[in-house]
C-alpha cells in the first residue's frame, strides 16, 4: 500500500445494533495519519454517516491499542464473558 492518497481505508466494520455500525478506519485528519474507531448511523437516504461516539488517535498509538485490546479479549475470556471465537 502506498502513501496517504488512498485514504480512508476501512479496516473492519460490523453491526453494533439495528441502527449503528462500528467502523475502524485509517484516515487523515488535520494533516495527521489517524486511526478512527467510530459508530456510524444510517441516514433516511440510506447513507452511512459518522456519529459522535468514537475515538480518533494518531496511528503511532496502534501498537499500544492492539496490545490493550488483546489483553481485554483475553481477560474477558478468562472471566467467561466471551465463549465463542467471535462473539460480535
Amino acid at each position: 500500500m502506498s502513501s496517504t492518497g488512498s485514504l480512508p481505508v476501512i479496516i473492519a466494520q460490523w453491526q453494533r445494533n439495528a441502527s449503528d455500525t462500528v467502523m475502524v478506519r485509517i484516515d487523515r485528519y488535520n494533516g495527521n495519519s489517524v486511526v478512527d474507531i467510530r459508530t456510524w448511523w444510517t441516514s433516511p437516504t440510506g447513507e452511512l454517516r459518522p456519529g459522535p461516539k468514537g475515538i480518533t488517535m494518531s496511528v503511532r498509538h496502534l501498537p499500544s491499542l492492539a496490545r490493550a485490546l488483546a489483553k481485554a479479549e483475553a481477560t474477558a475470556r478468562q472471566l467467561g464473558l466471551l465463549t465463542e471465537p467471535d462473539d460480535a
